[in-house]
């Protein structure tokens, strides 16, 4: 069982990784196309 919630979490976090990068590629790219993004 112990393992099992270790592997959802590295997933979860994997996940959250991942998202956080899109979000920071996207706001790269509304600044160089100079918008303003929240």
């Amino acid at each position: 069982m112990k393992p099992e919630t270790e592997n959802r979490i590295q997933v979860s976090d994997f996940k959250f990784q991942i998202s956080s990068f899109q979000i920071r590629s996207y706001n790269k790219k509304c600044h160089q196309m100079n918008n303003s993004c929240t």
